[in-house]
């Protein structure tokens, strides 16, 4: 096999300017929740994986200014919601939930999670909130990020 279609493995990193200018956003903190290729069935709810993350996290706040969230498909990223509805003061229809669509409408694996980091830098811009990415990847989500963002103004 040629050597370029062997997998290499490395640990990495990058960075990303989420705002730049006169408003300033940074990642707060992040909270990571895993399960195997194929968790148990009594285990394939996307809301525990986004508690568990969640509770990985410096407390989140109710009053949230955005919430962003990705996943494999709608139903995933609706499930997935259920743990934000319960911990906030949000109802479904909020539209601080999801304003971009949600991650389903444009997944494309491994980067799809940067799409909604920059959704939440974006709807912060300049202004004092908090928001939350969330990227629930793998074939049904079970690999789970919150990545907890805050703008701290001009």
């Amino acid at each position: 096999m040629a050597d370029w279609l062997t997998p290499h493995w490395s640990d990495g990193a990058c960075a990303m300017v989420l705002v730049a200018g006169e408003g300033a956003v940074r990642v707060a903190d992040v909270g990571t929740s895993f399960r195997p290729y194929c968790p148990e069935p009594a285990d394939l709810d996307p809301a525990l994986w986004v508690h568990e993350a969640m509770a990985r996290t410096a407390r989140v706040n109710r009053d949230l200014a955005v919430v962003e969230i990705g996943g494999p498909t709608a139903v995933c990223e609706f499930a997935a919601l259920a743990q934000i509805i319960s911990a906030t003061d949000m109802l479904p229809t909020d539209g601080r939930l999801n304003a971009s669509g949600g991650g389903a409408t444009t997944f494309f694996g491994p980067a799809t999670g940067l799409r909604h980091i920059a959704a939440v830098a974006r709807a912060l811009g300049a202004n004092l909130g908090t928001g939350l990415a969330i990227d629930l990847a793998g074939p049904i989500g079970q690999a789970t990020s919150v990545i907890k963002l805050e703008g701290l103004g001009r």
